[in-house]
C-alpha cells in the first residue's frame, strides 16, 4: 500500500473510533431533536436576533458612559417578538422527555416577557438568553 493511501486509512478508522467511543459513552448524541423543538426554534431565533441587532444598534451609536448598563435585547422587545415567542412556546408547552429543557425555557422566556410580567429587567433578559442559548445548543 502507498504510503498516503495507509495514512488516510488510518485517519478514517481512528475518526470512525472515536466517534464510536464517544457515542457508547454518551458523550455524543446522533438524536434529533423533535420537529417541535426544531419549528419553534425556527420561529424563536429570528425575533431574538432582530432584538439584539437593534439593541447592539443603539449601542453602537450612543457612548457606553452615558449609559447605566448597555442596551439589552429585553430593552428592545416588541410585541412582533413576543409573538413569535409565544407561537414558539405553544409549539412545545407539552413537550416531555430529552428535550424538555428546551421547551422549558421558552415558555419561561414567552411567560417572563409578558408586558405585565412582574420581575425585572435582568430577570427577562436571562429568560431571554436562557432560551436562545436553548436553542442554539440543540
Amino acid at each position: 500500500m502507498k504510503p498516503a493511501i495507509a495514512a488516510a486509512s488510518t485517519v478514517v478508522i481512528t475518526a470512525a473510533v472515536v466517534v464510536g467511543i464517544l457515542v457508547a459513552a454518551g458523550m455524543l448524541t446522533t438524536e434529533r431533536p423533535p420537529t417541535e423543538i426544531i419549528e419553534a426554534c425556527r420561529v424563536f431565533i429570528p425575533a431574538y436576533e432582530d432584538a439584539m441587532a437593534s439593541a447592539d444598534q443603539d449601542n453602537d451609536r450612543t457612548l457606553q458612559t452615558e449609559l447605566a448598563h448597555p442596551v439589552r435585547p429585553s430593552d428592545r422587545w416588541q410585541a412582533k417578538h413576543q409573538a413569535s415567542l409565544e407561537a414558539a412556546a405553544l409549539h412545545v408547552q407539552h413537550l416531555q422527555g430529552d428535550w424538555s429543557d428546551v421547551a422549558w425555557q421558552l415558555v419561561h422566556a414567552a411567560s417572563a416577557m409578558q408586558p405585565d410580567a412582574l420581575i425585572g429587567a435582568v430577570d427577562k433578559e436571562s429568560a431571554l438568553h436562557g432560551a436562545h442559548a436553548a436553542c442554539l445548543g440543540r
